[in-house]
């Protein structure tokens, strides 16, 4: 009589022992500052279906393209994104490019910067300066 799938998984795996889970480490823990990227582009042709936007404080909201509703982009400081479940306003500079690449459907993350965390290049091209977010859901 042959093991069925499950008692060869069980078996195969049985007499192994792994390590205990840790939790994940912060680079930021040793006060280890990153070099700051506001814009990170997808990489990959075609499109891509989500993006997310972390704020100053490093937490992260995701969202699709799908939801992606519109979004108004105000020379040269402004920029908001109107998704079904948010309306997020981006203030900073070099917002255009953020722009260009949300008609390409190119986005992968949006960073605020935050001086504790990030170090800032002269020659970095969008700083995003303030982040706010507005939650549809909880204004009706």
């Amino acid at each position: 009589m042959e093991n069925t799938p499950k008692e060869d998984l069980i078996g195969k795996y049985a007499r192994k022992t792994f390590a205990p889970l840790q939790p994940p480490t912060e680079k930021n823990e040793a006060g280890e500052k990153t070099e700051y990227e506001g814009l990170t582009e997808y990489t990959r042709a075609g499109r891509n279906n989500r993006f997310r936007i972390i704020d100053a404080s490093g937490t992260s909201y995701g969202f699709g393209y799908a939801h992606l509703v519109s979004w108004v982009f105000t020379p040269p400081a402004m920029l908001t994104l109107n998704t079904s479940t948010h309306i997020c306003t981006i203030e900073g500079k070099g917002l255009a490019e953020i722009d260009r690449a949300l008609l390409d459907e190119k986005v992968k993350e949006l960073k605020a910067y935050n001086p504790v965390f990030h170090t800032l290049k002269e020659d970095t091209k969008t700083v995003i300066e303030k982040l706010e977010f507005v939650n549809r859901n909880e204004t009706i």
